[in-house]
């Protein structure tokens, strides 16, 4: 069976009744596994509540474009991150980006970081099938977990075969993190056993908490020990190097901490002089600059994502003067840039009919369309959507409606050291508003690159 869009994993088309059945299974699944890892609170579990379910298969010509996609971003900001570290002009224009607090403070690891290890590029396919790349960020949060959390229960309510399009995608995410790992781990200089213990790191957020413990059981199923901890939970232990706390008593070394909490949750809160490290973090961005850690998602990635690098980027490709920065992009990348970012620029007032985001926000924050004039710094075109049908909740009490659903697609990107990109995963976001996100009412649904 040939299926295109959002639909059911085994590719067909949602009765009502069979549609709303299901949201009941989703949301208990999604309890369960808040339960289980740790997570769960009621406040989590609300915003968790599903309005949509289904998985977005896509078409051959936009998976090929999704691949493409992936290869050449692993590409450009593998090279965007060595160029910051190694060159004085890059590396003044990403500071420039950051609060002066934060540029201020992160110097010491802006040498010792595997840059860009993970990437989710925000894709949009317009009207005539072409993908447009509208932001690019790291994957810190509700990634490959979001989209393992719900393969899983797909896999196991429709009985799907090992040979089915969502086990093949899951396999091959589970796989890809495992290489991703292993070979960062394997080019660290301080590298000191064959396989590494993982300790994912988590904030106070519930969803950050959630999703590090489901990330963490990620990696255990991988074949990793790993576990999730909060950053006050890690000590120096002599000779031991990073240890962190056990339940009950003890320690345990750690070689690689992958970070999953936001930039800004480093900082104290009314510091009166710029951004302050709260000491917990500090300790363990010490042990980052001291090679002490191997950090995934590591902590000079934040350089590489403020959204004026989308900016840059479309001004490298135009520009020939290679007095202003040395050109660092093949002839291929360029094209690639050409082709698929969506055009960016800044200015001071910005045209009805555009999209608008603060150059330093997350999370679907400070993104909005133009409806009248008004000053901004980054505008961008909009990008008419190819629009999907389906059914859709808004909240737990109300209809199941028929809707023309927007859809963003989080393609979720892992590179190697060497710089090339691979495509793990998609998580595709579907909404009725043309802002995609959760305070929006969007829903998430696995991408599936491939036919039911």
């Amino acid at each position: 069976m040939t299926c295109h869009g959002l639909c059911a994993p085994d590719g067909t088309r949602y009765s009502r009744t069979q549609f709303t059945h299901e949201l009941m299974q989703l949301n208990r699944h999604f309890v369960d596994q808040m339960d289980l890892c740790g997570g769960w609170s009621s406040e989590l579990a609300d915003a968790m509540t599903p309005r949509c379910t289904g998985v977005f298969y896509f078409a051959q010509s936009e998976t090929m474009q999704l691949k493409s996609i992936a290869r050449y971003l692993g590409s450009i900001y593998k090279k965007l991150g060595k160029a910051i570290e190694s060159d004085l002009n890059f590396r003044k224009r990403a500071l420039s980006m950051i609060p002066a607090g934060e540029a201020k403070n992160i110097g010491p690891v802006l040498s010792r970081s595997p840059w860009a290890t993970t990437l989710r590029a925000d894709v949009i396919f317009d009207r005539s099938g072409q993908a447009r790349i509208v932001e690019v960020n790291s994957d810190n949060v509700g990634g490959i977990e979001a989209i393992d959390l719900m393969l899983r229960f797909y896999i196991e309510s429709y009985r799907l075969r090992p040979e089915s399009s969502c086990a093949i995608a899951l396999r091959a995410m589970n796989s890809s993190l495992r290489q991703l790992v292993l070979e960062e781990w394997n080019h660290f200089p301080g590298r000191s056993r064959p396989q590494p213990t993982i300790a994912v790191a988590f904030q106070d957020r519930d969803v950050s908490s959630f999703a590090a413990r489901y990330l963490a059981a990620m990696l255990s199923r991988n074949g990793f020990h790993a576990f999730a901890r909060r950053p006050e939970h890690f000590q120096w232990g002599s000779g031991k190097g990073v240890v962190v706390k056990n339940p009950v008593c003890g320690t345990t070394a750690v070689d690689v901490l992958w970070k999953h909490w936001l930039s800004c949750e480093m900082y104290e809160s009314g510091a009166k002089k710029g951004r302050q490290f709260n000491p917990v973090f500090l300790r363990l961005f010490n042990a980052s600059a001291r090679q002490e850690l191997l950090v995934l998602s590591a902590f000079a990635d934040r350089l590489l994502f403020s959204k004026e690098w989308m900016v840059e980027l479309c001004e490298m490709e135009r520009d020939q003067d290679q007095n202003r920065f040395p050109q660092i992009l093949s002839a291929a990348e360029r094209r690639f840039i050409a082709q698929y970012f969506v055009p960016s620029r800044r200015c001071a007032e910005v045209k009805v009919g555009s999209v608008i985001k603060a150059a330093d926000s997350f999370g679907g924050k400070q993104v909005e369309f133009v409806r009248k004039d008004r000053p901004v710094w980054i505008e961008q075109p909009e990008v008419v959507p190819h629009k999907v049908p389906s059914l859709f909740r808004m909240n737990v009490s109300g209809p199941v409606e028929t809707k023309e659903l927007y859809a963003v697609h989080g393609v979720v990107v892992h590179t190697s050291p060497s710089g090339q990109g691979r495509l793990a995963g998609v998580m595709t976001r579907v909404g009725p508003e043309p802002i995609v996100n959760w305070a929006s009412g969007a829903q998430f649904v696995p991408g599936i690159c491939g036919s039911p």
